[in-house]
């Protein structure tokens, strides 16, 4: 996560409605791996950070995460991983107006 992301911002990159960032980031600050705070520049908007702990919590996962993705696509041969990726790139565009939010990622 980016740090000091807004909420509207956040469900655009991850491609969620703004009340269910809400409610994850609700249940992530309880856990205390996330702050949330009003924003400077618009008090409406609600800003969000990792914790010390949450960045942890990121990181450890980040490898984990890797591993996953790469025991899903190791059946096919490089060539056809890109092709594969890239296919679900589209999928994913092409539907993208079917969705509650549009995804967005940066």
């Amino acid at each position: 996560m980016n740090p000091d992301t807004d909420q509207v911002s956040l469900g655009r990159e991850i491609g969620i409605d703004r009340t269910n960032v809400a409610d994850v980031l609700r249940r992530l600050e309880q856990r205390g791996l996330v702050k949330r705070r009003k924003a400077d520049y618009d008090g409406r908007a609600t800003i969000a950070r990792l914790t010390p702990a949450g960045d942890k919590v990121a990181r450890d996962m980040f490898g984990a995460m890797q591993r996953a993705q790469t025991r899903l696509l190791a059946p096919l041969p490089a060539e056809e991983r890109k092709a594969f990726m890239a296919t679900l790139l589209k999928l994913v565009e092409a539907n993208n107006h079917l969705g509650r939010t549009t995804f967005q990622p940066k």
